[in-house]
Parts: structure tokens; C-alpha cells; sequence
């Protein structure tokens, strides 16, 4: 029986979603991010200490994109969108309405304009 590295098995996974993901978002495969960068990307996330996070709140998603009540995981599709990086010094904490969420400020916002104008 052979062994698989980590690697190997997580980009036997992650290829046939990379690439299905990236049919359904009209993007080609080849656009799609790397499994390295996927596999980095995502080591960094769940290693983050960037940014602020209240109590009450936290992290999630595959990007780190969401901003949600702490204890409950939320899944999203793991396709990368540069403005995902804007949210790597955002501040997720409880918002006036008594939801956790983003809170804007003007380096978010510039940030996440930049971003999406690309």
C-alpha cells in the first residue's frame, strides 16, 4: 500500500473542488488559485492574530471572511477573492444590532473598494 504525503492527499482533494468551484464562479481552472497557495492560504487563516476579534464573535469560513458568532462554524465555498485579504486586519466584533460583523472604518472600506475594482 503507497503513503501519501499530507500534500499529496490534500491536492487530491482539493484539485476536482478547485476546479469545480471555479466552473461555477465563470472562471477557468487555470485562473484558480494553486493548491500550495490554497494550502498556505488556509494555514494562515486558521493561524491568524491579525486584526481584532470580540467576544462573542469569531472567524470563519474557508477566507476567514466571515465574521460570526463564536462557536458556530460557518461553511463557505473556498473560492479566494482578493478582497478576502482586507478582512486580515478588520475588526469582527458584536455591531449595534447585537449581530457580530465587520465593522467598517476607512481602511476597510478603501481596502475592500481597491479590491473589488480590480
Amino acid at each position: 500500500m503507497r503513503s501519501y504525503s499530507l500534500m499529496q492527499r490534500f491536492s487530491m482533494i482539493l484539485m476536482p473542488l478547485l476546479s469545480l468551484s471555479c466552473a461555477c464562479n465563470g472562471t477557468s481552472p487555470s485562473s484558480a488559485p494553486s493548491v500550495e497557495k490554497a494550502a498556505s492560504s488556509a494555514s494562515a487563516d486558521s493561524a491568524q492574530t491579525q486584526g481584532f476579534t470580540g467576544e462573542g464573535c469569531a472567524r470563519t469560513g474557508c477566507s476567514g471572511q466571515i465574521c460570526g458568532k463564536a462557536g458556530e462554524s460557518v461553511m463557505s465555498t473556498c473560492v479566494w477573492r482578493e478582497e478576502y485579504a482586507c478582512y486580515r486586519t478588520a475588526r469582527c466584533e458584536m455591531q449595534s444590532n447585537g449581530s457580530c460583523g465587520w465593522t467598517p472604518n476607512e481602511s476597510l472600506n478603501s481596502c475592500l473598494k481597491t479590491a473589488r475594482a480590480r
